[in-house]
């Protein structure tokens, strides 16, 4: 029909009226409406364009996505639950083809918008339009290779096992939610969270963190269910940025929700308050503290690696009233793994407790601020508790009395 070979009329039982029409480009053989008429795919033998799918809002026709389908689609079948389409037609090997739906199509840029979205192979999503207002599901063993320009909404699920790999930078909408652990291979990009985000998951479940990623939480809190965490392999970086970090308040939360998997993990810390339930470790790999970083609550940071962590310039670790340290390097007796950059760098306590094995600390440059009541303790071989042995070398004591 020339430029009108997609028609949509309007039957009231007596009058057609024509709503909307649409240019399919060459011959149209069949169309399909889904099960909730919100989709129309219409397909044929178009070039490249034998598939399209197109989003009806009881007016227009607004085109979602194409796909070639060989020499032509001849037929197209939904099924009645709406999450499955077959398409036949003349398709080489696969002339019969059965499709996840509504969206059938390659995430390959423009003009989508999607309600939750499960990615099942290596599938992937980039663009300035593709949208995900319904958040999506990355099956056991899949991966998604994500380039988002827009927010994703809704929630995030990795089944445990389903893989991201980013290709840029990812931003969570306010409302998106985590609801499994799973694989984030970040390549060296920020992923941004606009609100609070809670990994709330079957027990235990972990972020698995494979290249350099950082996570920027804007101020908000992320939140760690119940034995849910990170995990960042060796040799990689994760970066904590502008973060409330909560975990579940149950008395049997006992792991550090970031692990790091080996000596070469490393965790950066930019800004970031912890507000943990229960104590926790870091028993192997280096931690870089930048800007304040802050231990709440009434919970002990427990110091065990034999690797060395910094306090970088203009920066300060602080433990706040309640707040437990304790460095026990376990397989070290280096009083120096604490290190801080310059005269800059602080550590502040604040009403704390401060402990160490028969080893002792050594603090090196930077300032060392003791504010408030706070208790110094040394854990003998014999269980036995005596004055810790704090030695200050070129390191600056600001004592605050109250």
């Amino acid at each position: 029909n020339g430029t009108n070979d997609v028609i949509i009329y309007k039957w009231d039982g007596t009058v057609l009226e024509q709503k909307d029409a649409k240019n399919y480009g060459a011959y149209a053989y069949t169309l399909g409406w889904s099960p909730n008429y919100k989709y129309l795919v219409v397909g044929g033998d178009n070039g490249t364009n034998d598939l399209i799918i197109y989003e009806w809002n009881g007016s227009t026709l607004l085109q979602k996505g194409v796909r070639n389908y060989g020499d032509g689609v001849s037929s197209i079948s939904w099924n009645p639950s709406g999450k499955y389409m077959v398409i036949g037609g003349a398709n080489g090997s696969e002339d019969v083809t059965v499709y996840y739906s509504p969206f059938v199509f390659s995430l390959d840029g423009t003009q989508h918008v999607f309600e939750h979205f499960v990615f099942h192979y290596l599938e992937d999503s980039a663009g300035e339009d593709v949208r995900f207002e319904d958040g999506f599901t990355v099956l056991p063993g899949a991966t998604t290779f994500l380039n988002l320009w827009v927010p994703v909404s809704g929630g995030i699920d990795l089944r445990g096992s389903g893989k991201i790999i980013l290709e840029g930078n990812l931003t969570l909408d306010s409302n998106c939610t985590l609801s499994d652990g799973g694989v984030i291979d970040g390549r060296g990009h920020t992923i941004f969270c606009k609100g609070d985000i809670t990994l709330l998951a079957r027990s235990p479940s972990l972020i698995h963190i494979t290249s350099d990623t950082v996570v920027d939480s804007l101020g908000n809190d992320f939140h760690l269910g119940h034995r849910c965490g990170w995990l960042v392999d060796n040799n990689v970086t994760l970066t904590l940025k502008n973060m409330i970090l909560k975990n579940s308040s149950l008395s049997d939360t006992t792991p550090f929700p970031i692990q790091l998997k080996g000596p070469q993990s490393r965790l950066a810390l930019d800004n970031v308050t912890f507000a943990l339930n229960g104590n926790f470790t870091f028993s192997q790999g280096s931690l870089f503290f930048h800007n304040n970083v802050v231990v709440t609550g009434t919970s002990q940071m427990n110091y065990i690696s034999d690797h060395a962590s910094f306090i970088q310039p203009y920066s300060a670790l602080k433990f706040d009233l309640g707040t437990s340290f304790s460095y026990g390097p376990v397989n070290s007796v280096d009083k120096n793994l604490i290190k801080m950059c310059d005269e800059t760098s602080q550590i502040h306590l604040n009403g704390c407790s401060f402990k160490t094995t028969t080893t002792g600390i050594q603090l090196t440059k930077g300032t060392l601020v003791v504010d408030h009541k706070n208790y110094f303790y040394n854990q003998n071989d014999d269980g036995t508790v005596s004055y810790t042995h704090l030695r200050a070398h070129e390191t600056s004591l600001h004592l605050v009395c109250r």
